[in-house]
């Protein structure tokens, strides 16, 4: 199961807290991700970004098997004027983008596409769940990883190849 949230203020949603500690027995038995959405993570404060991920895992008592931190956006054109004003303020002090006539996207999606079809592959062959602050691409020498694009195969792609499963 994929979990995701984003970061307001620092912390993360109370629906989001109520729902991990509400279903806690249930995610332990199930293989989990953790995805942090938040503006800091696109590099201006990613140690802090980290800090709120800790926290929130350490409040709620959950251990996913991964946790990715990903970078959000800036949606000037949706917020309220004092959002707006805030956000302005805040991006002009991380040296972010301020010009609010305008929506900025920093997720890098082919990446977090990437990233999530390889936490569905552990998933489908039944992999003993990698350490949170791993990485989970599969492993860089097997061939069926890569098509001859240079592109991450869509899971259903993928064969498994003797070289991936674990010994």
């Amino acid at each position: 199961m994929i979990v995701a949230g984003s970061l307001h203020g620092g912390r993360h949603q109370r629906r989001l807290l109520r729902f991990v500690r509400d279903n806690l027995v249930a995610l332990a038995r199930l293989p989990t991700a953790f995805l942090s959405v938040s503006l800091s993570a696109t590099g201006s404060d990613f140690p802090g970004a980290r800090r709120c991920a800790d926290a929130f895992l350490a409040e709620t008592g959950w251990r996913p098997d991964v946790v990715r931190l990903v970078a959000g956006a800036l949606m000037y054109s949706r917020y309220g004027i004092f959002k707006r004003w805030m956000m302005r303020r805040i991006a002009a002090k991380a040296g972010g983008d301020t010009d609010t006539s305008r929506d900025y996207e920093y997720t890098d999606w082919p990446a977090l596409r990437r990233e999530v079809e390889a936490f569905l592959l552990l998933v489908v062959d039944g992999r003993a769940p990698v350490d949170a602050r791993e990485d989970v691409r599969p492993p860089a020498g097997c061939a069926r990883t890569r098509d001859p694009r240079g592109e991450a195969p869509r899971l259903r792609e993928l064969d498994p190849c003797s070289r991936c499963r674990p010994r």
